[in-house]
């Protein structure tokens, strides 16, 4: 699960991860790289493929944040005046703005709202949610690529869809892809290959 984007400096190419088999029930986690001007790979192919990143992060991030209820800010205002008028009468004084700020988030904590999956993997270890703060961005204003490039989706067929949805915003491999569609490996190829000409063909229009 993406929840940062790739740093600029190393966005010339592209690494994907695939599961190798390496013994009769055992897989290992290695990963691919691919660069411009090798097996007919172009610049502009490594730029869609950051960008399907970009989304990927975006939504993950905006959907283990999720905004506030009306109910839920009715609250934190009420608190917020609460302890500015208790503030001032036992010190005199209004309290720091900066320092109000500090003790709402810490009485009214960020929701989070992290997928089953994100549940699973770190089951029994540390929060993450303190790692998922720091290093996500701010997702108040959407990405103007990357609303595009959900645009350019939707004109997809459905197949084609279906099948970059899952290979690279779900990092699934070709052979689940494939199980999944009940269809083979070439053929889900195909529909990635088609996919990926569609963006490329149609993002600048």
């Amino acid at each position: 699960m993406k929840i940062r984007k790739t740093r600029q400096e190393k966005r010339s190419d592209y690494s994907y991860p695939i599961n190798v088999q390496v013994g009769s029930d055992k897989w290992e986690t290695k990963f691919i790289t691919i660069r411009p001007g090798e097996d007919g790979v172009t610049e502009a192919d490594i730029k869609t493929l950051h960008s399907f990143d970009d989304s990927e992060v975006y939504y993950n991030n905006k959907n283990m944040h999720p905004k506030k209820t009306d109910e839920e800010k009715a609250k934190v205002k009420e608190f917020e005046t609460t302890f500015i008028v208790d503030f001032e009468k036992q010190h005199g004084y209004k309290p720091n703005p900066s320092y109000v700020k500090d003790i709402i988030k810490e009485t009214f904590p960020t929701n989070w709202n992290l997928s089953l999956d994100w549940e699973l993997e770190n089951e029994g270890g540390e929060d993450k949610s303190k790692l998922a703060l720091e290093t996500s961005v701010e997702m108040d204003q959407p990405n103007p690529a990357v609303e595009r490039l959900y645009e350019v989706m939707e004109s997809m067929t459905d197949k084609q869809h279906e099948v970059i949805r899952m290979v690279k915003l779900e990092e699934r491999t070709l052979t689940e892809v494939a199980d999944i569609l009940g269809t083979s490996i070439p053929n889900v190829k195909k529909h990635l290959d088609k996919a990926i000409e569609h963006i490329r063909n149609n993002y600048y229009k």
